[in-house]
């Protein structure tokens, strides 16, 4: 998962006011409207399910975060306007609501663990971080076996929910 955190100037502050010009913008206009709907697909797709207080982590979570180099992305803003500043603080966003949305869809479960962790004050533990790494209680690393309890990943990963075989769903008609 690719988390990025872009710095605000005094010039552009994201989600502060932008210059008229801007938000009358097509541009900025669809941008909007796709926040919008991201927004409104995350709340549709948020179907959260009470997690399991006793699912432990694994053990070697921190070895396993140690594997992993930490890419620092800084966001330079020499040689951009104004609006492109503001394009690319919108599209980051949006990236950041994808993201969530890729939670909610593939574990929610693993969600409410990450937020439980922030809350507590261990939002920069390695438990916390390999959770946000993997969007998931799934390591992708090794073949998303799991790294919180051991509950094996479900087919389709979540993104069908298991209300039975196609024949039951039939016979409700």
């Amino acid at each position: 998962m690719l988390s990025a955190q872009l710095p605000a100037d005094d010039e552009a502050e994201f989600g502060g006011q932008m210059a008229p010009a801007l938000a009358a913008s097509p541009e900025f206009r669809t941008l909007a409207c796709m926040k919008k709907g991201l927004l409104v697909g995350a709340l549709m797709c948020a179907a959260c399910v009470g997690q399991s207080a006793n699912e432990k982590f694994a053990a070697d979570v921190p070895q396993r975060l140690a594997k992993l180099k930490p890419l620092h992305m800084p966001f330079h803003t020499e040689g951009l306007t104004k609006r492109e500043v503001a394009e690319v603080r919108e599209l980051a966003h949006a990236l950041q609501l994808l993201d969530d949305v890729y939670w909610r869809q593939i574990d929610p479960e693993a969600l409410e663990r990450y937020k439980r962790l922030k809350a507590s004050g261990k939002g920069d533990s390695a438990e916390a971080k390999y959770l946000q790494i993997n969007g998931s209680r799934y390591d992708l690393f090794s073949d998303n076996e799991p790294f919180v309890g051991t509950a094996p990943q479900p087919p389709g990963k979540n993104f069908y929910q298991p209300y039975g075989s196609f024949n039951s769903a039939k016979e409700l008609e």
